[in-house]
């Protein structure tokens, strides 16, 4: 199902600007240390367990933000680690009757962190609650109670390359000025109209769920030549530097004619794929010197594979400090501070 990625961004940096209220969702984020956060979240819940979502029953209720109404999760509990688990059980999933439930796709196999909320097991989205593969070294943990591995240096990587995205793109084929990731151009109704007027447009880009690494957009040219955006990158990262876009020039623009939905415009019989740039092409990258932990401020929602926030300066470390195991940490590419990382056993990055 399409949806709308200028929505998606506009919420993002709703969520990153403003602060959660206090009724919302009842988070904590943990401590930023690997071991408290682990021990916390066992020790804090009712219920931990491995399962395997069945199917998500939905009962056409109201919808939240992404689309989706009131759920149940129906699950195959593969492995109980702690709490009143039998081999099935229903799970609250989506928006079901508060906001923070976790969403829950069929087929996917998930470690479940839940609690009791009246009288009946919940996982929030807050919790370490996530999708799993049996390798994960959290199952290892909670079978056995040994530790995973925790770094104790650091070390990043550092990537540059010419940006290549939709936005950047149009500012030279529309002649519009680039705005930014919340401001994705003009929305549809918009657009339909400039459409009607004969004027230069583009509107913000297309995501559709079963292809993420693909958001398209459509538009007028400086010339008034109908054309259609394609931006792809790797399916499932956020890597800096791997975005591609291509064009695609269109007999015309037509806008949907379903009176139920926001009017959206489509690109009649495109021609051949032309690529604008390729940021793979362009990009750089190196490894700097080994820092010390402290540098980095990590969520440790994966123990191997944590999400952190980088100290913009390097932080050195000592020539006698231990390097292993070491945290590597890559660039996301929405922003200069937060890194995607993994522990390695090793004491120096490729």
């Amino acid at each position: 199902m399409a949806m709308r990625l200028s929505v998606l961004l506009v919420l993002t940096c709703i969520l990153v600007t403003w602060p959660v209220p206090a009724d919302a969702c009842s988070c904590s984020f943990g401590t930023g240390d690997l071991v408290t956060d682990l021990r916390e979240a066992r020790d804090g819940s009712d219920a931990v367990f491995l399962g395997r979502v069945v199917s998500v029953a939905r009962s056409g209720g109201p919808l939240g933000i992404f689309g989706r109404g009131f759920g149940e999760a129906a699950f195959d509990v593969i492995e109980r680690f702690k709490g009143p688990v039998g081999s099935k059980l229903m799970l609250p999933s989506g928006t079901g009757a508060g906001p923070c439930e976790f969403p829950f796709v069929p087929g996917e196999e998930y470690l479940v962190y839940a609690s009791e909320d009246e009288g009946r097991l919940v996982a929030i989205l807050c919790s370490r609650t996530r999708p799993i593969s049996r390798g994960d070294i959290e199952l290892d943990w909670l079978r056995t109670g040994r530790l995973p591995p925790v770094p104790v240096a650091l070390q990043r990587e550092t990537v540059q390359c010419p940006t290549c995205d939709l936005d950047t793109v149009t500012s030279t084929l529309v002649g519009l000025p680039p705005g930014n990731a919340c401001n994705l151009g003009l929305q549809d109704p918009e657009a339909a109209i400039a459409l009607r007027e004969g004027r230069p447009f583009w509107t913000g880009g297309y995501y559709n769920h079963d292809n993420p690494s693909r958001t398209t957009a459509v538009g007028l040219s400086r010339e008034l030549r109908p054309f259609e955006l394609i931006q792809t990158g790797p399916s499932g990262t956020d890597e800096k530097c791997r975005k591609r876009v291509s064009l695609r020039w269109c007999e015309r623009l037509e806008a949907s004619s379903d009176p139920q939905a926001r009017p959206e415009l489509q690109c009649v019989n495109p021609g051949p794929e032309q690529e604008l740039c390729d940021e793979t092409k362009s990009r750089t990258a190196i490894w700097e010197p080994k820092e010390r932990l402290q540098a980095a401020q990590c969520s440790w929602f994966s123990p191997d594979k944590p999400h952190c926030a980088l100290q913009k300066e390097l932080q050195p470390l000592a020539e006698d400090a231990p390097a292993s195991p070491l945290l590597r940490c890559s660039p996301m590419y929405w922003t200069d501070t937060r890194h995607r990382c993994r522990v390695s056993p090793g004491s120096s990055a490729p």
